[in-house]
């Protein structure tokens, strides 16, 4: 009887050590492959300088190295886009790791902003169409140099009254941007614009008061959550034009606020 019970233990012992195997090899193959989706989702660079100039672009360079944690330090890259010398840093999943080195960055750079950060041609950021940036602390530069043939680039003047046009509501000024100014794609119709506040509002409800009369919708990505749009603010936005004179759908790169007397806000 002692050694039947016995038989029965070590087959039963045998069995669930077979189980226990079998969930840990499965438990390892389903690690060894990422879920679908992953690396899809939307990753942040931080975009801290664009120079014509390389010597400029190095200084900057070795400006950042000197306050950037060894988080930041490692991923400083100088990178040449069209006409520019681009800085940026890192490729980061969590976006509050990218504001927190962001900050940093900013101590040095205060035009420092987020981008999406961008994928392999022909590849796309789940549930996202275009790159967007986070609020700049100061204003963005606009500089007018040479474009990738060695001319001078100029806007055309007709296409920018027709846009400056089709803006109207709290839209105050319209001026276009070189858009390699911004690290973006040449040839994009970038414009940096002055609208003015006239209700108290957060901004995850702008959407709703900042558009024109025709439904152009402005869509704000802040750093910080919810900060609020007071009466007589201004916000320095600076925008994608997408789309024809009828659309007009704008998406946002950056922005920041102004206060009544052009000083900047402190968010």
């Amino acid at each position: 009887m002692n050694g039947s019970n016995k038989r029965f233990s070590d087959r039963k012992t045998g069995a669930t050590f077979l189980k226990r195997t079998i969930c840990f090899f499965w438990l390892l193959l389903a690690f060894s492959f990422p879920s679908a989706g992953v690396g899809e989702g939307p990753a942040f660079t931080i975009q801290a300088g664009s120079f014509h100039s390389l010597e400029n672009a190095q200084k900057r360079y070795r400006l950042l190295k000197d306050v950037l944690s060894s988080e930041g330090r490692e991923f400083l890259r100088l990178e040449k886009k069209g006409p520019y010398y681009v800085l940026r840093i890192g490729t980061f999943q969590d976006i509050k790791t990218a504001e927190r080195v962001l900050q940093e960055a900013r101590t040095t750079a205060s035009d420092a902003y987020l981008i999406h950060s961008p994928l392999p041609e022909g590849r796309k950021h789940k549930g996202e169409k275009q790159e967007r940036g986070a609020s700049p602390k100061g204003p963005i530069s606009n500089p007018s140099g040479p474009d990738q043939g060695g001319k001078e680039r100029k806007e055309d003047p007709l296409r920018a009254g027709k846009i400056r046009a089709a803006l109207t509501g709290l839209v105050q000024e319209a001026v276009p941007v070189s858009s390699e100014s911004l690290g973006l794609p040449p040839g994009r119709a970038i414009l940096r614009l002055t609208l003015r506040v006239e209700e108290t509002k957060a901004v995850e409800n702008a959407p709703n008061i900042l558009k024109d009369k025709e439904g152009a919708v402005l869509t704000l990505f802040s750093e910080n959550p919810s900060p609020l749009l007071r009466p007589g603010q201004r916000i320095f936005a600076i925008v994608e034009y997408r789309g024809d004179l009828r659309t007009r759908l704008f998406w946002l790169v950056s922005f920041r606020l102004v206060l009544p007397g052009g000083s900047s806000s402190k968010e």
